[in-house]
């Protein structure tokens, strides 16, 4: 916590934070007025557990958490649904900054055994866009492999 720059912070919460609810703002009206739609917010694994020196990262997307509950609760009415997908360690470039230690300790701490596909976490996403889960708001899918677990 001590090392995360103020601006650090700031830049965290402007991306994962405060874009989401813009998103949401805009999507949302639209969605109302078109009598619905199905809205899905990208968190991460780092919502539901902390890893050092990620207070900015966890912290924003903690909030996305509360954010979409919040958006489904209050769009439901209107027939917009609103759900979240919490992404573990999926072999994007985001992990590019992580060293092969840490990726071979999170490998071998992921009940699955590996990172996750990007696929992996967009058919999640199509899912929850789709009418299979028409009756499915407010809810959080964590695409992980079992890291959280």
């Amino acid at each position: 916590m001590t090392g995360t720059a103020p601006e650090d912070f700031d830049e965290h919460y402007r991306v994962n934070q405060r874009g989401p609810f813009l998103g949401m703002r805009a999507a949302g009206a639209v969605m109302k007025t078109a009598g619905g739609g199905a809205i899905v917010n990208i968190s991460s694994i780092a919502s539901h557990r902390p890893y050092p020196g990620q207070i900015a990262y966890s912290t924003t997307k903690w909030a996305v958490r509360g954010m979409t509950k919040c958006a489904a609760v209050e769009l439901g009415a209107h027939g917009v649904r609103v759900n979240s997908v919490h992404p573990g360690f999926i072999d994007t470039g985001m992990l590019d900054v992580i060293t092969e230690e840490w990726n071979a300790q999170v490998v071998a701490a992921t009940p699955l055994g590996r990172r996750g596909l990007a696929e992996e976490v967009a058919a999640t996403v199509l899912f929850l866009v789709s009418p299979a889960s028409a009756f499915v708001t407010g809810a959080e899918f964590v695409v992980d492999g079992g890291l959280a677990s």
